[in-house]
């Protein structure tokens, strides 16, 4: 799976470097690349933080699961693989 993925990269990136269609999106770093970025990253933070906080909070749980029963135990681990699986 991983090298048809790493295939299938080079394949488009060579198709966007000869494609004509893609002369303005597809170019080398300058000064100008740069310009704006951070706010770009403050304003994808806000974007994601709910993301975020969901999956500390599941990490936070899974760290207190230590102090759970057989059952409650068992019926975590289902539920943190049906969510990883998400």
């Amino acid at each position: 799976m991983g090298t048809s993925i790493i295939l299938g990269s080079v394949v488009l990136l060579i198709y966007i470097y000869f494609s004509k269609e893609f002369k303005e999106s597809f170019f080398w770093f300058n000064r100008e690349s740069f310009q704006g970025l951070f706010e770009q990253f403050k304003r994808e933070f806000f974007i994601a933080a709910p993301y975020y906080l969901e999956w500390m909070a599941y990490e936070i749980y899974t760290l207190d699961s230590v102090n759970f029963g057989k059952i409650h135990l068992a019926s975590w681990v289902i539920l943190y693989t049906i969510l990883s699986m998400l």
